[in-house]
């Protein structure tokens, strides 16, 4: 069928290229937009981004002297120790991996429509999931959906109670929903939360 470009099935077949889901509890995985096979060091290469990504990491005051190193003929992500250099894979935590995957994919946010991370701070401490959350939400091509445990994360600065869900095995509801309190920018949501002000509401 010959359909005009702006026909709603086009712009439907875009949304869907556009949506991703990625985690890094237990292994980097990932469905939808782009069959990326590279490894991570990879993508930093390629995309001419170890300056930047010092950057990014100098900003959570993870400070490594990054470089591009060869082993076996495969282009890898390098950290100069004086006159040593070692990969960056190995001496690095769990936290900063997980950072590491996040940097990789927001390489390629200019042609996300839907993003969502699961569990995406269990690694993090709290300030740095937060500014990770505000990185995001810098992003206006893109919805964002993210699961977290962290309750620091109830916050106006961050997120309105009815974008702000809580997930149980009796029910789904945004905070909104699960109060009959008006809600204003200067309540403290978290304190409210654990105070139980936030239940079923039926």
């Amino acid at each position: 069928t010959i359909l005009d470009e702006n026909n709603a099935l086009f712009k439907l077949r875009e949304f869907v290229n556009g949506m991703l889901w990625f985690r890094s509890v237990d292994f980097n995985g990932f469905i939808g937009l782009k069959n990326v096979t590279s490894f991570l060091d990879k993508l930093i290469i390629e995309n001419n981004k170890i300056v930047d990504f010092s950057k990014f990491l100098k900003k959570y005051e993870l400070n490594y002297n990054l470089t591009e190193m060869e082993i076996s003929g495969v282009k890898t992500l390098g950290v100069k120790k004086g006159k040593n250099v070692v990969t960056f894979d190995s001496i690095i935590s769990s936290g900063t991996r997980a950072l590491w995957l996040y940097y990789c994919w927001e390489i390629f946010f200019e042609s996300v429509k839907f993003l969502f991370i699961d569990e995406f701070d269990s690694t993090y401490h709290f300030e740095l999931a937060a500014d990770i959350v505000k990185r995001l939400n810098s992003n206006s091509n893109f919805q964002s959906v993210l699961t977290s445990h962290n309750t620091y994360l109830m916050s106006n600065k961050l997120t309105r109670p009815d974008c702000t869900f809580i997930l149980t095995s009796s029910f789904i509801k945004n905070l909104s929903s699960c109060t009959d309190k008006e809600l204003r920018e200067a309540h403290n949501i978290e304190k409210l939360y654990r105070e139980g002000a936030f239940t079923d509401n039926e």
